[in-house]
């Protein structure tokens, strides 16, 4: 037990934790110059075997192990070993795990042979069975910040059954599982501690992944790397988690990574296929109404539900920036070392961004920002998590925005809409204006001619029966004399008395 907390000290100090210094230690002294040569930098390290070498993990401590038996954690303590899972530098890890079939190599050894391979570290992929956690006592655990381990039973893809102790589990499989809502897919990175009954190997990881039967899962994302997206537990009805669970930390990194990286090798005849595959199968309700591009709604109503989910995309991005990473260990492992952050507006976003993530950038489409800068683009992705933004509201003042956050494939670029084909309606307009314009000319001529015939019939009434046609009014003969009104005098006004006296006489 003594060395196993030792190697935990040495292992601390070596992984950079800070060691407290006494107030009272003497002031640091002035070293005087020497002519030895400086010390040599130690060899790089090749391979697992260095890398125990450099913690002093000794041949005793390989052949502590009792192979043939079934575990024994009093017997068998590897506290140390879990620590170092957990802190294990992934590009090293990827670096030296063995394939799944190098396994069957250890079946025939045993012994000092056995214990040589032993720490080995492998990749295995396989059926999960079975699940069973057990904590660790409070001192131990705080000493080592490790809850417990959990122990699971894996089925190999080649038929092999084995044990797998694992620090941490994906929270579906944390309570247990259902076998008869099986099968989950899993697979670690793990390394070789014992055989136990049966030659039934243990292996000890830091944490299991889980492919669960989704297009996402089928592309080999880690579905447990979503746990850490949240300080805890969500619902998939929650809006979204705290603001600091909103943006890039160490403890949501590597799903960030991991998410970009898996959705970045997808070739584009699978696109094609998943795209297919979702206008087949998703509800009609996941779909702009008449189009085959998703909606956005369920992005923002119920973001933790729609992780890892599959969206097609159609809208105007308005801004196109390049993002260097500067994270050499992401650089190494997963080769990406730029991205680019489109925001894009999609019909029914209301005006609010959809921030999309992709590492491949077509040529027709050049990155840009500003109010002058649109280009309407199709994109595959798959939902990630609420992310925040900077920005700065009306008054100018800087502000933390939410928006859906994607990582995407490649964008195309919409083609202009075609112009409408106007051949039939302008035909028709042409038939139409023939018509019109013939019918107004036919009208005018029309009544002209009625207009001239009354205009005819009128003055021949006039003149009694004098043609205009063949006469000028100038050699119109009439026998009207002018009327004279001068016997129209006051004087010569009848009488209507005389007039009755003469009826009389009469």
């Amino acid at each position: 037990m003594r060395t196993f907390l030792f190697l935990l000290l040495f292992s601390i100090v070596a992984m950079g934790e800070e060691v407290p210094v006494s107030v009272a230690s003497p002031e640091p002294t002035e070293v005087p110059e020497t002519n030895e040569t400086t010390q040599p930098l130690p060899p790089p390290l090749e391979s697992m075997r260095d890398y125990w070498d450099m913690y002093d993990v000794s041949p005793s401590t390989r052949t502590s192990f009792t192979d043939g038996t079934a575990w024994n954690e009093a017997e068998e303590n590897i506290l140390f070993f879990q620590y170092q899972m957990k802190v294990f530098r992934l590009e090293l890890l990827d670096r030296w795990c063995q394939p799944e079939s190098a396994l069957a190599s250890l079946d025939a050894l045993s012994g000092e042979e056995l214990a040589q391979r032993r720490f080995d570290a492998y990749r295995v992929d396989g059926t999960l069975e079975k699940v069973a956690f057990t904590p660790f006592p409070e001192d131990v655990a705080g000493r080592y910040q490790l809850r417990g381990y959990y122990l699971c039973e894996l089925r190999l893809t080649d038929g092999r059954e084995i044990h797998l102790i694992c620090n941490r589990v994906p929270r579906a499989f944390a309570d247990g599982i259902d076998v008869a809502k099986g099968p989950y897919s899993v697979g670690a990175q793990a390394i070789f501690i014992k055989k136990g009954e049966g030659n039934r190997l243990y292996l000890l990881a830091d944490r299991l992944a889980w492919y669960p039967d989704t297009v996402l899962g089928r592309l080999g994302m880690d579905y447990g790397r979503f746990d850490d997206l949240d300080s805890k537990p969500l619902a998939p009805t929650d809006t979204r988690s705290r603001s600091r669970d909103l943006k890039l930390t160490l403890q949501n990194r590597e799903c960030f990574y991991q998410l970009m990286y898996t959705v970045g090798r997808v070739p584009p005849e699978e696109w094609k296929k998943i795209l297919s595959d979702a206008r087949k199968n998703d509800p009609k309700e996941r779909f702009e109404k008449g189009t085959g591009y998703h909606t956005v709604a369920p992005l923002f109503t119920r973001p933790v539900g729609e992780r890892g989910n599959f969206f097609f995309l159609r809208g105007t991005a308005r801004q196109i920036v390049p993002i260097h990473v500067e994270d050499d260990d992401v650089i190494s492992r997963l080769g990406i070392s730029q991205y680019y952050e489109i925001f894009l507006y999609t019909q029914d976003s209301q005006d609010n961004p959809i921030v999309v993530l992709t590492r491949q950038l077509p040529k027709e489409i050049k990155p840009g920002s500003g109010p002058g800068y649109r280009v309407d683009i199709t994109v595959p992705a798959f939902f990630f998590n609420t992310w925040g933004y900077r920005g700065v509201d009306d008054k100018g003042k800087p502000v933390v925005r939410l928006a859906p956050l994607l990582m995407g494939g490649r964008p195309s670029l919409l083609p202009p809409p075609k112009p409408l084909d106007l051949f039939w309606f302008n035909l028709l307009a042409c038939v139409v204006f023939t018509f019109l314009f013939v019918l107004g000319i036919s009208s005018y001529f029309l009544f002209t001619r009625e207009d001239r015939a009354f205009r005819k019939i009128r003055l021949e009434r006039q003149t009694a029966g004098v043609s205009l046609d063949a006469t000028s009014l100038e050699n119109v003969e009439t026998d009207a004399v002018e009327t004279d009104f001068t016997h129209w005098g006051e004087d010569s006004i009848p009488d209507p008395q005389e007039n009755e006296d003469k009826k009389g006489k009469g």
